[in-house]
């Protein structure tokens, strides 16, 4: 059997801590790939207080 596909789930946020909070509280324990599409940047989660710029896309 195949593995199931990863899917697109686009969610906009206004502020970091917001993003964080969802990470911490609410996502723990899931693999995500955090992207910013204004800026281009894939965001990581390296801290528990706050995102870090990575790679363009």
């Amino acid at each position: 059997m195949e593995p199931t596909p990863p899917k697109l789930v686009a969610k906009t946020w206004f502020n970091q801590e917001d993003v964080v909070y969802f990470l911490k509280n609410l996502a723990a324990g899931k693999q995500m790939r955090i992207l910013d599409f204004k800026e281009r940047q894939e965001l990581l989660f390296e801290t528990s207080e706050k995102l870090k710029r990575s790679n363009e896309f």
